[in-house]
Order: structure tokens, then sequence, then C-alpha cells
């Protein structure tokens, strides 16, 4: 009954500081300020992505402080989301903001737990768990700031976190051992913590998560080194052979083009993440579809050439902030999508003389 009668009267959105209970123990990060770069070079290869030109043109970055939140009491739900009594955390969704769906769905939902934690668990967020980029540079960070604050904690794995996401807080220190993977049904935490963001997906990265990533690169290296000591090259074609979506139908094509300018292909989801750290910083020219495997950029040494081919349904300026953080020789080239329905899951249609004229300029 007392699940029903908080179904009934629905469920809310609040942010952690608009939540009774839950308040900020730690300091993490300090707000930040930075400004970007415009890419070095931008082409338009079809017209709906003139839409994307306004945010090229916003170049200062605002960035909140980071805090440390406890939250007494809270659940837990199956696929990641914080409910604090009939409260969901609004810092815990997707981009800070619930999906259309999301609300009828937990209504509808049992959100009772079937398992109690009673130590002290840090959960970070459901959002980006199943994404490489995202873990790496949002999630591992706050996990990394949170633990040297309170090294009492254990920290709770969502089961769809990504494993290169895994190494890299071993790569980290972080003991694997102190993680502990949530099952799939609502569990109760009764000493929750939570680190909150302070980069604004997907425009701005937190600098001092990026300058903790890559202040380990020396020992990435010489990891990746002992497991492979023959380098892949210094011109590289990252494809998405791996992924489900968003490839170049004219693959085989560009695939030529590029190899015979010298580029040797690469697909980064078969590899560790110390190896992938490697194969970004070795290389000095890179050409790349807009995915999750060009967060790895962050390891890339500056005036790294990097040619980003993007449908013109996925904006992809969160590789734009990374490159210009990380003062990268970076070009963007927006080229028709093949299904604009889905959105930035679309297709790409992109001739290999315009890639290439676009990486050569």
């Amino acid at each position: 009954m007392e699940n029903r009668a908080m179904n009934d009267t629905g469920i809310q959105i609040r942010p952690l500081e608009k939540i009774p209970g839950v308040r900020a123990v730690a300091a993490l990060v300090p707000a930040q300020s930075y400004q970007r770069r415009a890419p070095t070079q931008l082409r338009i290869h079809a017209p709906d992505s003139h839409q994307h030109l306004d945010h090229f043109s916003k170049i200062d970055s605002r960035l909140p402080a980071q805090r440390l939140f406890a939250l007494p009491e809270v659940t837990v739900l199956g696929k990641g989301h914080i409910l604090a009594q009939n409260l969901l955390v609004q810092d815990n969704l997707e981009g800070g903001h619930p999906p259309s769906k999301l609300l009828p769905e937990l209504a509808r939902a049992d959100v009772r737990p079937v398992q109690t934690i009673d130590e002290p668990l840090l959960y970070v967020t459901r959002y980006g768990v199943k994404n490489y980029g995202h873990c790496l540079t949002d999630i591992v960070p706050r996990i990394v700031h949170a633990l040297r604050t309170r090294p009492d904690l254990k920290v709770g794995i969502h089961p769809q976190f990504v494993e290169a996401a895994l190494e890299a807080l071993d790569d980290l220190g972080i003991s694997l051992q102190r993680c502990v993977l949530l099952p799939e049904h609502p569990v109760r935490l009764t000493q929750g913590f939570f680190p909150s963001a302070c980069n604004q997906h997907p425009l701005t990265h937190c600098p001092t998560s990026l300058q903790l990533l890559r202040s380990r690169l020396p020992d990435l290296l010489q990891k990746a080194q002992a497991a492979e000591p023959s380098s892949r090259g210094k011109r590289l074609f990252v494809t998405r052979d791996d992924a489900s979506t968003r490839h170049l139908t004219r693959h085989a094509d560009v695939l030529a083009a590029l190899q015979q300018h010298g580029m040797t292909p690469v697909t980064t989801g078969r590899l560790s993440h110390a190896q992938q750290a490697r194969l970004f910083h070795e290389a000095d020219e890179i050409v790349a579809l807009a995915g999750a495997s060009l967060s790895n950029l962050l390891y890339c040494r500056p005036g790294t050439r990097v040619t980003m081919i993007a449908p013109t349904t996925m904006p992809a300026l969160y590789f734009w902030d990374l490159a210009s953080q990380c003062e990268l020789d970076f070009r963007v080239g927006y080229f028709p999508a093949t299904h604009p329905s889905k959105g930035i899951h679309s297709d790409v249609e992109a001739a290999p003389a315009d890639i290439l004229a676009l990486h050569t300029a």
C-alpha cells in the first residue's frame, strides 16, 4: 500500500540541494572558467547542419563547483536512477533532464527495494554507463575525487558500466575490490553518497578532471608498451567497425583513399584503456567518425591534427570542447545524414575527396 500511495501522488524531480535530508559534506573541485577555441577548419556539407554554428561561437565556459553529497535512505533503481522517497534526483538523470517517458514508467513500476546496503556507498550516476567517453571523462574522475576525500567509501557500479572505464579506475589507483556491482532490482542505501557533476554535457568538460586523467599517461604508456611492443602508426583512421550505428555509407571507398594517404585503420573498442591512450598519444594525424573513442583525444599531444566526421544530425560538441582544451588542430566536417529520423545514430554520406580536403587544408 505504501508503494501504491507513492505512485498515486506521483514521483517528482528535484535537484540535490532541494531534497530534504540531502547535504553537501565535502568540496571536491572548485568552480572553473576557461575559453574554447574555434575549430581550425569547419566545413558544412549539408544545409541542415548550419544550426550547429551558433554553438561554435559560444566559447566562454563557466563550470560550477563539484561537491560530495550525503544521501541517507535513498533507493537506486534497476536502471540506476536515484530515488529519495518520491523525489527523483535530477542530477542523476540523462544530461540533467529525464526522458519524457521516464516518469510514467516509474509511476507504473514497483520501486520498493528488495535489498539493503548499510555500509557507506558512493554511487555516481546512471547517465553514460554504456558510453566509454562519458565514463572516462566524467564518471571516473568524480569517483577518484570523491574517494580522495572519503577513502572509507566503497563504490557502487551499474552492471552496464564500461569495462575500459573500470580499467581506468584501476589505472588511477582505485582498487576494483572496492567496487560493488549493483543488481538490476531496486537497492536501498542507508548511507549513500553522490559526487555532483561540474561539467555541462555536451558543451563542457571539467579541466581538473582532464588533468587528473592525463597525469597517469606515463604509466599508461608503459603498461601499453608491455602489452603491445610495436606501434600502430602515426596516421590513424579510427573506424566504427564494432559499433551498431553511425557508419560511413562509403566506408570501403573512404578506407581505400585514407590508406593511400598513409593512414592505418584502427578499432578502439577492442583495446584496453592503456592501449587506447597510447594509440592517440603517439598519433600525429587522426581521421575519425564522431563517437566515444574520440574521448581519447585527451591523451593527444598538443597540435595533433584531428578530423572529425559527423552526420548533420549530431552536433558532436563534446569532442570540440575536448579538442580545444587539449590544444589540438581540430577539423570538423558535417556531412549528410542518410536517415535524419535516427538523429545522432544516423549513418553518414561522405565522399573520400571531401574528407581528405578537410584533413589536408
